[in-house]
């Protein structure tokens, strides 16, 4: 993790230069539930009355560019709660029971003809006429069944990968979104003979942003994007000129 300093001459910290990595962290704080309760206090009408760090970097990560993000923004940026329902009582309201699911995707057609065929489960697929028993089937077949699954594209697995998911090392990941079968697989919710179980989360996640991206947070966790546009505008917040800057 590198980070840079950069000082007023009074030794005030104008605003931190950091990697990837680090600006990762900070988003591994706002994970569900702290992260969705801070996305409905940010809000227009409330984020202007609000001086809390956490609410500042909580309105900041939203405004990074797209390009930026390794994955959908949405997918990492916490949905805010509906904090007068959940005083009011109403999530807590009693609803019907969901039924068990009666379909499934095929596997088959997923993971070899890069095809989204729902069947009955547990029965052989109508299609290909295959009934997918142990997960070491489906490892040696081609294609991402998430990014099948999800309509995100036919993408080849490919050997001796990182899963960015979960990451184990030496895998077989999706050339695109760089999961394993095994994550793949559970997130769809297919158990499988011979699957291995989820592996143990990092202790801080990273991935949500390109490895390339630099950025710049101030004091009060504002995060942005690294131009010199955006360092002179900062710079001038704090000091008149750029005589007697410090970073270290």
């Amino acid at each position: 993790m590198e980070v840079q300093l950069l000082r007023a001459p009074s030794g005030e910290v104008i605003f931190l230069e950091s990697n990837a990595e680090f600006v990762d962290a900070l988003v591994w704080l706002l994970q569900a539930p702290l992260g969705s309760v801070l996305q409905s206090c940010s809000g227009d009408g409330v984020s202007k009355k609000v001086t809390h760090p956490f609410f500042h970097l909580t309105a900041s990560i939203p405004r990074i560019r797209d390009a930026v993000f390794t994955a959908k923004k949405k997918d990492v940026i916490p949905q805010a709660l509906d904090l007068a329902k959940v005083l009011s009582g109403q999530t807590h309201s009693k609803v019907d029971a969901k039924p068990p699911a009666t379909h499934a995707d095929c596997l088959y057609c997923l993971k070899v003809n890069a095809a989204k065929r729902p069947k009955q489960k547990h029965v052989q697929c109508p299609h290909c006429c295959v009934v997918v028993t142990t997960f070491q089937q489906v490892v040696q077949w081609a294609y991402c069944a998430k990014c099948v699954s999800q309509g995100q594209g036919s993408y080849y697995m490919v050997n001796n990968q990182v899963c960015t998911q979960c990451g184990v090392s030496n895998a077989r990941t999706c050339n695109s979104c760089q999961w394993c079968d095994a994550c793949s697989l559970t997130l769809s919710g297919f158990e499988l003979p011979g699957m291995p179980p989820p592996q143990a989360a990092k202790a801080c996640p990273t991935g949500s942003f390109k490895d390339t991206a630099k950025f710049m947070v101030t004091n009060s966790l504002e995060v942005f994007e690294a131009s010199p546009v955006k360092m002179i505008e900062l710079v001038s917040q704090v000091v008149d000129s750029f005589k007697g800057l410090k970073t270290c």
